[in-house]
């Protein structure tokens, strides 16, 4: 079953939050000991080219946290997921990218530093960090503690569920699909 999810959350939550003017990340308090086994994160995101990075899931008390990222106008600039420790450069990135203004599924699994990522159902990447990740209870979608508001994510976000085991290839193919 999900550790956590965003039921309830309208899809639009990030879009008609950052249009009113407030701060549209969402953030969840998670077990400190997340990172340290296996853990599994899915959704589907839809996001505006007026994103700079679009943050899916950050720690945001440590530069050894993990976090997820989309790099649309920053750093790398090629629309890809990364997963890993940002600060430290240390992370695996997909080879496909998540095209903007189009709803894409994703899902990161984790398990002792190793990262698979998947786009759309498919597999999309994968690689070993070589750091171990800070312990941290508390991770932000939307945005990092630090970012100016020009890089926090102005998009849609739906069916976010977090893990605590590692989803195999059919179940991620599964979700995209809608019958899990």
């Amino acid at each position: 079953s999900d550790l956590w999810s965003t039921t309830g959350l309208p899809a639009t939550w990030f879009t008609n939050v950052a249009a009113a003017g407030l701060d549209p990340s969402i953030t969840i308090t998670l077990p400190a000991d997340l990172f340290r086994g296996q853990m599994t994160l899915t959704g589907w995101v839809k996001w505006s080219t007026t994103s700079g990075q679009i943050v899916l899931l950050t720690g945001n008390t440590d530069s050894d946290n993990f976090k997820v990222w989309i790099d649309h106008s920053l750093t790398y600039n090629d629309d890809k997921i990364r997963a890993g420790r940002d600060n430290a450069g240390d992370f695996v990135v997909s080879s496909g990218t998540l095209a903007s203004g189009a709803y894409h599924h994703f899902a990161v699994r984790y398990d002792d530093r190793q990262i698979d990522l998947f786009i759309d159902g498919a597999s999309s990447g994968s690689g070993k960090i070589a750091g171990t990740l800070a312990a941290s209870g508390n991770y932000e979608i939307g945005k990092q503690t630090n970012m100016a508001p020009t890089q926090q994510f102005t998009g849609n976000v739906d069916d976010y569920r977090i893990y605590y085991r590692l989803l195999d290839d059919s179940e991620i193919a599964a979700i995209y699909g809608g019958t899990l």
